[in-house]
């Protein structure tokens, strides 16, 4: 989207820290294998705010797991699993990207 929403790091506790890079890792993850191979480029801190949004109104949990980054596969980090929150925030980055 614009890139005007940026988590306050030093306000976080460290687990919702970990927890909001495990949804944006799990979000690009998801862009790159439902979407497009391209879009992950495009993410910011808007879709993950979004993808949140819409767990908390529709009543989903995340849940973090290490797994191998596409983009770096000599790393595994905690990435969220693919839930409907994220799908829909992958397509909506789509529609609002192009």
């Amino acid at each position: 989207m614009f890139g005007y929403i940026r988590p306050v790091q030093s306000e976080l506790k460290v687990k919702d820290a970990e927890l909001y890079k495990a949804l944006y890792c799990g979000l690009c993850r998801v862009m790159k294998k439902e979407v497009s191979s391209v879009l992950p480029l495009s993410i910011s801190y808007d879709y993950v705010l979004l993808a949140a949004v819409r767990a908390g109104l529709s009543g989903e949990t995340f849940w973090a797991e290490h797994q191998i980054c596409p983009y770096k596969p000599y790393r595994r980090k905690k990435m969220a699993r693919p839930v409907k929150a994220l799908s829909d925030t992958a397509i909506t980055a789509l529609i609002l990207t192009k």
